[in-house]
């Protein structure tokens, strides 16, 4: 069996696909399995032992005909499109191949051969997106998200981090970043809560960001009255997936780097704004999430209010919450 994956963009939403893909290779013995995506979320499968072949597009008119010909040629038996977009959906109609899944939204489902509504139980992105396998008789349970590394990539990355001057100290990798607005909670508060790690724990703290954000970290750096470690903004993904598997702990907002977090199995505690944790925080106990809802979350008005449902969370409920999170971990021995 050939099949053929699409989803596109943000790196979250690449990640929340890595369950089902796992369980298609493990499923169907000798399938061949292949992903269409997106920079930069093409690095979620570049070493993934369940595909086959990556297909990385910037989704332009003039390279679409190209694309169409190259899957008809490869001559695949199923196409599941992960992304359930207007755009993805058409495409896929357009390959001509025989079984085509989505989800049963009623815009896009004459497009499909199979489509799939989603129960009303399955409340987390991973599981939604997994939903879909049930139109090839596939169920699975586990949620757990997948990013590979190259083999030598950890030795490498510790030695970088040495020669910034980390220390045996408990690490935090702090993520102040979103490029939404409504996701983004306030840097002087990320300062405070810096500080307090610092102060508590002797803690040291580096900044998780990705290109063209460093002015998130920045912004925390100057309020904070602790010091931390240099701000580096060209970290590659495995660099950031290397970090994460040394830091103690990922300490952010609900951003693809939380996800990352997630799949690196490291203890994650993510400030969410307009979105719900219901779909987008792991529901296990080594991920925790704190949200505030002034009373509009279910019939969001943003960009008209003043995102209330972040200025509503206050620094020292998040200070509660994270000390607390950070013992039900067994972090509290580690640096007790």
């Amino acid at each position: 069996m050939r099949i053929l994956c699409i989803q596109l963009k943000q790196l979250g939403d690449v990640l929340m696909t890595t369950p089902a893909v796992r369980a298609l290779s493990q499923h169907f013995e000798g399938c061949e399995i292949d992903f269409v995506t997106q920079r930069p979320a093409n690095a979620i499968y570049e070493h993934n032992p369940y595909l086959r072949r990556v297909y990385c597009v910037r989704w332009q008119a003039r390279e679409l005909l190209p694309l169409l010909i190259e899957f008809r040629r490869q001559k695949y038996d199923v196409l599941i499109d992960f992304s359930g977009s207007s755009k993805t959906a058409l495409f896929g109609w357009a390959t001509r191949i025989p079984k085509r899944i989505g989800f049963d939204r009623q815009k896009n489902s004459w497009c499909f051969t199979d489509t799939v509504e989603v129960p009303a139980n399955r409340h987390y992105t991973a599981d939604k997106k997994s939903a879909l396998l049930t139109a090839l008789d596939l169920e699975t349970t586990d949620p757990a998200l997948d990013f590979f590394l190259p083999d030598d990539a950890g030795s490498q990355f510790q030695t970088r981090l040495a020669s910034w001057g980390a220390t045996q100290q408990p690490l935090f990798a702090v993520s102040p970043v979103s490029k939404r607005a409504y996701k983004v909670w306030p840097v002087e508060r990320y300062a405070a809560i810096c500080d307090r790690l610092v102060e508590q724990y002797g803690a040291q703290i580096f900044f998780l960001i990705g290109p063209g954000e460093r002015h998130f970290a920045d912004g925390v750096k100057q309020r904070m009255l602790q010091p931390c470690l240099p701000i580096d903004e060209n970290l590659s993904l495995y660099d950031a997936a290397c970090l994460l598997d040394l830091a103690d702990a990922y300490i952010g907002n609900d951003n693809g780097l939380m996800h990352l977090a997630v799949a690196r199995k490291r203890p994650t505690f993510s400030i969410f704004g307009k979105h719900s944790p219901r779909s987008w925080a792991a529901p296990t106990a080594l991920h925790h999430a704190i949200e505030y809802d002034p009373g509009c979350k279910r019939n969001c008005y943003y960009p008209g209010c003043k995102l209330e449902c972040l200025t509503g969370i206050s620094v020292d409920r998040v200070w509660r919450e994270l000390v607390d999170f950070l013992e039900s971990c067994r972090f509290g021995n580690r640096i007790g």
